[in-house]
């Protein structure tokens, strides 16, 4: 089982060639922003901000709709902020064929991919009073770790 490794916020402490830190950035209203801010323990960020980041974590749903939207807002982010997609899944489903197509689409933009399982009970009850899946609890250990080695890149280029 692997191990989530803390990240301090960087957003307020210059870091890297561009000296505004990592954020995440929601691509949509509902695409767990804030749950995934918090488990890596970074600043949620707009998207009009991300030019001055030296890190992005994108975050939609695996919906056509979500992932149009972030093959559009990735169109106004500078490659030279490296970036990484946080996928939740939408449903207990394949992912319909227009997300799959804009996937393949972003697959080069981005450093990493991370799909997080659908967790039923977030769709019916309070997500806050509610404890995510074992498997989504395994999935998101790597969202963490991804930002730590993607704020290590960015220290580096």
């Amino acid at each position: 089982m692997a191990t989530t490794t803390p990240v301090t916020p960087r957003a307020d402490s210059p870091t890297g060639r561009r000296g505004g830190g990592t954020a995440v950035v929601g691509a949509h209203g509902g695409s767990g922003a804030t749950t995934i801010a918090r488990l890596s323990k970074l600043p949620e960020a707009e998207v009009a901000d991300v030019s001055s980041l030296s890190g992005l974590i994108v975050t939609a749903r695996t919906t056509g709709p979500g992932l149009a939207t972030v093959v559009a807002m990735m169109a106004r982010v500078p490659r030279s902020v490296p970036a990484v997609l946080v996928l939740s899944a939408d449903a207990p489903l394949p992912m319909p064929p227009q997300a799959k197509a804009s996937l393949r689409l972003l697959r080069g933009r981005f450093v990493a991919i991370i799909r997080l399982p659908y967790v039923p009970a977030w769709r019916y009850l309070d997500p806050h009073g509610t404890t995510a899946t074992k498997k989504w609890r395994r999935a998101a250990t790597a969202v963490p770790q991804t930002v730590q080695s993607l704020t290590q890149q960015g220290e580096s280029v």
